[in-house]
């Protein structure tokens, strides 16, 4: 807010010296007129080229304080910015590094899964080899005939696909 009403002033007394600036350029013509038509008035033109002056003066005067105050607004600016810049960046790699530590557990999760997988997987196989080594076993000691195992090898696939 401060900033817009010191850019208005500012812009105020630009258009006023500008408006100083032009008045005295016409002043300053008719002076020259007068001083050709008449020589007695050096006294004022000594004086108004005095005024002259000091516009110029006052006009450098403002134009350096001008700049000041905006240099001064463009670094209370940029500070602000960069701690907006600083906690906004904070935020988020607070936010990334939980969603790391998230993705690092749900990691541990999947491979304690994927070993318990492996092991239950290993078991099975060793369940497969173990009931057909004994299948094999019953058959050769004629206690089962092959058409049983058979018969038994279709049942459980039937109830096993029924189940899933």
């Amino acid at each position: 807010m401060k900033e817009g009403y010191l850019q208005m002033k500012i812009a105020e007394f630009t258009d006023k010296c500008n408006q100083i600036e032009q008045m005295l350029a016409m002043e300053g013509s008719k002076i020259r007129l007068l001083q050709e038509k008449v020589g007695e008035y050096k006294e004022i033109i000594k004086k108004l080229q005095d005024v002259q002056e000091f516009k110029n003066q006052t006009i450098t005067e403002i134009r350096k304080e001008n700049e000041v105050i905006l240099e001064n607004h463009v670094v209370s600016i940029s500070k602000q910015l960069s701690e907006e810049l600083k906690k906004l960046t904070m935020n988020k790699a607070e936010k990334i590094n939980e969603t790391i530590a998230l993705l690092q557990k749900r990691e541990e999760d999947i491979t304690k899964q994927t070993e318990q997988l492996e092991q239950h997987t290993k078991k099975l196989t060793f369940l497969f080899e173990y009931n057909e080594i004994l299948m094999m076993k019953l058959v050769n000691r004629n206690v089962l005939k092959e058409h049983d195992v058979i018969e038994m090898q279709r049942r459980s696939k039937k109830k096993a696909e029924e189940t899933e």
